[in-house]
């Protein structure tokens, strides 16, 4: 018999409970841009061919450094093709390893047996096998966590990235911020954008015309000899430079990446070597290299407040090989 709510009717609602779960899945996107395998040998080509005699007169650091960005920006872009990215591998669980794979295999088949049965023998392995897999899992998954952070060796930004994982924080970081600007919620990427920038520009005025000052102690100089001076750097200076950064895929603001410079290390290194030293001799570092793609990054409290932000620059590729060369020097 169906009887409708009353209060001797108990109405009872159940609701699973979404937790945080451990994500490391890294961010992959549908589709990209990106240079086809079947094209690497002709684009090799098309670097290789070029004269950079000719094409860099060392007549203006900023009119070469100009020539040399735009030309190889040119020859990436005629290559650049648009391909979907498809995943190799099943996403699991890093601590999964083939035992567990395996025991949970043996706990699937034995509730399937005891489905099909419904006798408490086949009931009493299904059991064990569960609780064995269970026990497995969390031993696994303790392990691998104290592995990873006994291996960032005092590395103080991956032990936070570790503890971000640790608490469920982790993300793909392709959420879009949202942020209260004088009581409205602005999330319109351009408008947000240009908030941040602001912002950050603002900041860096305030800086500016109220600076901390400290007394200034007096150091005697020798006219003689020169305080502070730079030499000229040879290629194969550059080349073990460009060999020794990491190999960052990430993109500065002209599409350039510290891989393609270590790619065409032999080819590329000639003409930064030429312009760094014309650098160096006009006492300047050219304009097209003090433009950077900034990133904000959350740093604590509230998301939607700008002051809780602090600025990353991706700076160009090819500064950093001069900033490197002006350091060691």
């Amino acid at each position: 018999m169906v009887t409708g709510p009353s209060d001797h009717n108990l109405t009872l609602i159940v609701r699973k409970l979404s937790k945080s779960r451990f994500y490391m899945k890294p961010n992959t996107k549908s589709s990209q841009l990106r240079i086809p395998k079947s094209d690497m040998d002709e684009f090799d080509k098309a670097i290789k061919n070029i004269d950079w005699n000719r094409v860099i007169s060392g007549e203006n650091v900023d009119t070469d450094t100009q020539i040399l960005v735009s030309t190889i920006q040119n020859i990436t872009k005629h290559f650049l093709r648009k391909t979907k990215c498809k995943s190799k591998n099943k996403y699991t669980l890093p601590w999964i390893n083939s035992d567990i794979r395996k025991s949970m295999k043996e706990r699937d088949n034995a509730l399937r047996s005891y489905l099909k049965t419904k006798s408490l023998t086949d009931r009493h392995i299904f059991v064990s096998l569960r609780n064995r897999v269970t026990k497995d899992i969390r031993a696994a998954k303790s392990n691998f966590f104290i592995n990873l952070l006994h291996d960032t060796k005092g590395n103080h930004r991956q032990i936070w990235d570790c503890l971000q994982k640790l608490t469920g924080k982790c993300h793909n970081g392709t959420e879009q911020l949202e942020i209260i600007h004088n009581g409205t919620l602005c999330k319109a990427p351009v408008e947000t954008a240009t908030l941040f920038n602001n912002h950050f520009v603002n900041s860096v005025r305030l800086t500016i015309h109220s600076p901390q000052t400290a007394p200034l102690h007096s150091l005697p100089v020798n006219n003689a000899q020169p305080v502070f001076s730079l030499t000229e750097v040879s290629e194969s200076k550059v080349t073990s430079i460009i060999t020794s950064i990491k190999n960052s895929k990430s993109k500065d603001i002209y599409g350039l990446d510290a891989l393609l410079l270590k790619i065409h290390t032999a080819t590329l290194t000639g003409p930064i070597a030429k312009i760094i030293n014309a650098s160096i001799k006009e006492g300047k570092s050219p304009p097209i290299w003090k433009s950077a793609i900034v990133v904000p990054v959350h740093k604590s409290g509230d998301t939607m407040d700008m002051n809780n932000y602090r600025p990353i620059s991706i700076l160009p590729v090819m500064s950093k090989i001069f900033e490197k060369c002006v350091a060691i020097d």
